[in-house]
């Protein structure tokens, strides 16, 4: 079993390959659960991933921590909230 990285908070299941023991099946599932966990881990700690594109299709409330250069919202680097009815992201700091 791989040692999950913690230092991106993005998840994705993946191909679980063949399967073909009750062994196969106990791994994927351990894995599985410790990448789950670190991704859970860094979520609680309010932990926020540099982002470098605009979501497309934001909802009202969605957090992003844009680089500031490859997108910048409108006041550079930083943590921004969507606003709906403003149809805007708002700086947060």
């Amino acid at each position: 079993m791989r040692t999950p990285t913690i230092g991106s908070v993005q998840f994705s299941v993946g191909n679980p390959g063949e399967i073909r023991t009750l062994e196969d099946a106990t791994r994927y599932i351990a894995d599985l659960e410790s990448r789950v966990a670190a991704a859970l881990s860094l979520l609680a700690a309010g932990h926020d991933e540099v982002i470098y594109a605009p979501p497309t299709k934001p909802r009202d409330g969605d957090r992003r921590y844009a680089d500031g250069t490859l997108w910048n919202p409108g006041s550079g680097r930083g943590l921004y909230r969507y606003d709906s009815v403003a149809v805007a992201w708002i700086f947060l700091g």
